[in-house]
């Protein structure tokens, strides 16, 4: 299902935060985020997925000595902090939070040792992280004057590579706003008879190095989201990297 949402004559600012892991988050990230959003002003935020990092109820492989990912609570209660912090920042923005596939972590174990919970309201999703208190629509994906804005489930090696192929699967139909990779690109595919199609990938605001399941702790990821500019009937996508200096991150628009 796709909520559709249709830009006004005056136009619309859309931001895209997603890919936060938390509680494997990078805070000074988090912090230029909402710097970010509290500059550019946003008419509407999405959160696309991958806000929490769920590794405790994944299938995989734990780190005995890590506290936090044998404690799915504390992981919890620590998102309640950070995502109040940036529902703050983005003022009186509409706000909507899409599904990542750390997310859907909760569904398969219920799926798998627990079915006769699987449907419980109280272990869905929106009730854990508390998303109607935030005032945060829990959706599928989103479509905001023809682009579509989702979390994304295919991942290529480059940069682009990934939104590239969503959009390839869709067959070129529509612009496609992803996360999932943790990359950041901006992609254009030309067609007969039609405006070039573009695709975005929007990066990530975690630290690596905490996530124990890279096993160097690093990887060809990048820190920054993407804003989503409509002016005058014109679409402006806009990837933002974030850049480090003095120990902090900034990033320019």
């Amino acid at each position: 299902m796709t909520f559709k949402i249709s830009v006004p004559k005056k136009g619309l600012r859309v931001a895209w935060v997603a890919d936060l892991h938390i509680p494997y988050h990078d805070p000074k990230a988090i912090g230029c985020a909402r710097g970010v959003l509290e500059s550019y002003k946003p008419d509407v935020v999405i959160f696309g997925g991958d806000l929490i990092d769920a590794n405790g109820i994944s299938k995989f492989q734990k780190n005995p000595t890590d506290p936090i990912s044998n404690d799915f609570q504390r992981e919890l209660d620590r998102f309640q902090d950070i995502f109040a912090g940036l529902v703050r920042s983005a003022g009186k923005a509409k706000r909507y939070a899409l599904p990542g596939n750390h997310e859907a972590r909760m569904g398969k174990l219920l799926k798998e040792r627990a079915p006769a919970l699987f449907g419980l309201d109280a272990l869905q999703i929106p009730k854990l992280l508390e998303l109607e208190k935030f005032d945060v629509a829990y959706l599928p994906r989103l479509s905001i004057g023809g682009v579509i804005f989702e979390h994304g489930n295919i991942i290529r090696k480059y940069s682009g590579g990934s939104v590239m192929a969503m959009m390839e699967a869709a067959s070129y139909g529509y612009p496609i706003v992803m996360g999932h990779s943790h990359r950041l690109g901006l992609v254009f595919k030309s067609r007969p008879g039609l405006a070039p199609i573009w695709g975005v990938e929007s990066g990530h605001l975690c630290e690596p190095g905490k996530l124990d399941y890279l096993a160097s702790g690093f990887a060809n990821w990048q820190v920054g989201m993407s804003i989503v500019s409509f002016v005058d009937g014109v679409v402006i996508p806009q990837p933002l990297p974030f850049h480090k200096s003095g120990g902090a991150w900034s990033s320019h628009f």
